[in-house]
């Protein structure tokens, strides 16, 4: 999220230098200004305290925008459980090894190795002379939200994908080459290198704009380059009948790794992987959102909702406060995989004029934890999201 925030920075940082007033009556003030910058249709806001619940609109269906997050993993919990490890697939078909993604979200160039350093004891990779890869778990799905950009931002999504679908590069000295040790340079990161960042370029992380065959072959590459210092020919197909797995790696981080990491950094390649992976094959955009909505009906009630993806980019999705409420009263047994600050566990929201906060604090390191909600769908600056979670955390 922090990309998000830059052309706000200086704002951001005057407002933390401002002092805050603790008193009952800071919050409610802040809430107030915010109403007025935004018009009282376009905010919601629900605050639970030990005095009370302070609400407004919040019948009123609003976009949540990242806050969304929370949905996917309360769904990824109840599907999988906290200690599921996703995993990727190694098959022999004579001298080619063939890759079959299974959707890991969290498949970097660290567990590539990892992977390596297993299968390297299992199987002679001297005898392999080709790599292919089956990608037809997840075919090229474009979520509504998604936009065109180089921004990780804007990752796609891939049965086979590392790195969450991005690649880090400069460009320095008239080369393109690999800003991040563990992740080897390959044919495809040069070109896109050559085609995306300015000479002198020290550091970029860019995602992958060719769709989920492009998103697999880089992955082959990185994959090559690792086991055999040098690339092999890659192909992309259909795992032969007669292939014959060799090795199931399982990711070494648990999915409450995973989900923890996708709310503390608003990854929305990992939010929207799990979003395509809930159903039950064969995964497309229809089954995720028919299986999502079937799920909040059936667990948590809710009726009347909008949900086009599991990241909260569509502007398009609609959820009241009442319903993140809700959500937030289930997810308490979970609220550690939340970001923390101080007294404060919560998930912030952006979009073009969307500025929503959800989450639990407390005034006092012993107290309970209270859950509060803001959205905010009108134009104010980010800068009152913090103003309000001050406020919240030093109310005596």
């Amino acid at each position: 999220m922090l990309m998000l925030f830059q052309s706000h920075k200086l704002l951001l940082v005057l407002c933390l230098l401002m002092p805050t007033v603790a008193s009952a009556s800071s919050y409610q003030s802040i809430l107030e200004q915010i109403k007025q910058r935004t018009g009282t249709d376009n905010v919601a806001y629900l605050i639970n305290s030990t005095a009370g619940k302070k609400t407004f609109n919040i019948d009123k269906p609003l976009i949540p925008a990242s806050t969304l997050k929370l949905l996917t993993a309360y769904l990824a919990i109840h599907r999988w459980g906290l200690e599921h490890r996703f995993h990727t697939d190694i098959y022999q078909v004579g001298k080619c090894l063939w890759l079959k993604g299974q959707g890991d979200p969290y498949l970097t160039s660290e567990e590539l190795q990892r992977l390596m350093a297993t299968l390297k004891q299992r199987l002679d990779l001297s005898v392999i002379d080709c790599l292919a890869v089956d990608n037809q778990l997840i075919s090229d799905i474009r979520l509504h939200g998604r936009g065109n950009s180089h921004n990780p931002y804007d990752a796609g999504n891939s049965a086979l994908a590392i790195n969450f679908n991005t690649m880090m590069l400069s460009y320095r000295n008239g080369k393109i080459r690999s800003a991040e040790p563990q992740t080897p340079l390959t044919p495809l990161a040069v070109k896109l290198g050559q085609a995306t960042l300015k000479a002198g370029t020290r550091r970029q992380r860019i995602a992958l704009p060719g769709g989920s065959n492009q998103a697999a072959h880089y992955a082959a590459e990185v994959f090559s380059q690792l086991a055999w210092g040098k690339q092999l020919p890659i192909t992309l197909g259909v795992l032969p009948s007669r292939a014959k797995r060799v090795y199931r790696h399982y990711n070494s981080r648990t999915l409450a790794q995973v989900l923890s990491a996708m709310l503390l950094y608003s990854n929305n390649f990992i939010a929207n992987q799990l979003f395509l992976l809930l159903p039950n094959e064969p995964l497309s955009l229809a089954s995720s959102q028919h299986y999502v909505a079937k799920q909040v009906q059936q667990h948590l009630g809710w009726q009347s909702f909008v949900l086009y993806d599991g990241a909260g980019l569509s502007p398009k999705n609609r959820l009241t406060a009442r319903q993140l409420e809700q959500l937030l009263e289930v997810m308490r047994p979970y609220q550690n995989l939340l970001p923390k600050e101080s007294n404060l566990r919560a998930k912030t929201g952006s979009l073009h004029n969307v500025s929503s906060y959800v989450g639990y604090y407390r005034n006092q390191p012993n107290q309970a934890w209270q859950v509060f909600v803001l959205l905010s769908n009108g134009k104010v600056n980010h800068v009152y999201r913090q103003r309000l979670a001050d406020a919240l955390t030093t109310d005596k």
